[in-house]
């Protein structure tokens, strides 16, 4: 009976799985060593489950110099969402929604505030693009979404805990 060693790529990675195996080697400075093997840990899931199957990632300029005399800046903002489910017919179906408001806000939103997305397959991506609007300097957290997504269960709303930071800089004028 053959089997794989626990250190190859075939047994650290395997085919057609969404888990993956860990070894990992130590070594302190007083020179003490040790290995922990973390086995069967979940990268990508095949299904859905209960957590969201959406990943966020952000695209936008994390510092913006805001000259004396020039109106607010508005700064492109892409949002990338990707199906993380592996699955052949592990499809996701949401709708996106800026909470586009708040009392006393320093920025908005220009844009879709509302896009829905069917039948995003696994492992692709929906690129929502906004225009982020300062109305004074300071630092900002981007991250005003939410994500209602159908589930087995039914629809769940998902708030992505993640701060997206941008500071504007006012610049005085020098001349």
């Amino acid at each position: 009976e053959n089997h794989l060693h626990t250190a190859s790529v075939s047994s650290l990675c395997p085919a057609d799985t969404s888990n993956i195996n860990l070894i990992i080697a130590w070594e302190t400075n007083d020179g003490k060593i040790g290995q922990h093997h973390i086995q069967n840990r979940i990268i990508r899931p095949k299904l859905s489950n209960q957590m969201c199957p959406l990943v966020l990632t952000l695209d936008y300029p994390k510092t913006i110099s805001w000259k004396a005399g020039e109106t607010s800046p508005e700064v492109p903002i892409n949002i990338h969402v990707t199906n993380r489910l592996t699955g052949k017919d592990s499809f996701v179906d949401f709708d996106f929604e800026v909470n586009s408001f708040e009392f006393g806000s320093k920025f908005l939103y220009k844009g879709q505030f509302k896009v829905s997305v069917r039948n995003l397959h696994p492992g692709l991506s929906h690129v929502i693009k906004l225009m982020a609007v300062f109305l004074k300097p300071g630092i900002f957290n981007l991250n005003r979404f939410n994500f209602k997504v159908d589930m087995p269960q039914g629809r769940i709303t998902y708030v992505f805990p993640t701060q997206y930071l941008v500071t504007v800089s006012k610049l005085d004028d020098v001349s």
